[in-house]
């Protein structure tokens, strides 16, 4: 009988590490990560800061180049929705049609943003998750004098300190009374 993998749910920072520790405790196992993104994992901090500044090239966001999961032994399948599945049978269902077995299922998949209710899509309006929505967001920056940020968590209020680096007026709007003070308490958020 052929050993079922460890999958890992989640291209982020949480499943590449994941995947990576195994390796490096000696796991010979067969190791794969599931990514419903479409680029390999990358460092996520960068996208407030300073990736969507351009500060850093593209290459330097990647946690890994895409040759390490090949020596490593690391499938990564990108755009790869898990949709469901049976821990009793130890499978997942994918979106794509197919399915996946495992012997140990790690779950990383991180958060989603919030959108408004029933905001419209625009060519202008944004939500921060991917690399791929920095990349809209910094090109939105190059043509905008001014940018309206809802929310004023970690990822909210460095969106707008790098706007106001790139020299942008910023406008945030929070629903809360102190920013951050679900995270950090009202009296850090007050500072």
């Amino acid at each position: 009988m052929t050993a079922k993998p460890v999958v890992i749910v989640g291209g982020g920072g949480g499943g590449d590490a994941a995947a990576f520790a195994l390796r490096k405790k000696g796991y010979d196992g067969e190791v794969m990560i599931l990514s419903a993104d479409r680029d390999r994992p990358y460092d996520r901090p960068y996208l407030s800061k300073e990736f969507l500044r351009g500060e850093v090239e593209l290459q330097k966001v990647f946690l890994h180049e895409e040759a390490e999961y090949s020596k490593e032994k690391i499938e990564i399948r990108l755009e790869e929705r898990v949709v469901g599945g049976s821990l009793r049978d130890r499978t997942l269902s994918l979106q794509s049609g197919g399915e996946v077995s495992f012997d140990t299922l790690v779950v990383s998949t991180g958060g989603t943003p919030r959108r408004l209710p029933e905001a419209p899509d625009s060519y202008n309006l944004f939500t921060l998750r991917s690399l791929r929505d920095s990349q809209a967001i910094r090109d939105g920056l190059k043509r905008a004098k001014r940018l309206l940020l809802v929310g004023a968590g970690f990822i909210g209020a460095e969106v707008g300190a790098s706007a106001r680096q790139l020299g942008k007026e910023v406008l945030m709007v929070e629903s809360a009374p102190v920013p951050l003070a679900r995270a950090l308490g009202e009296e850090v958020g007050n500072v």
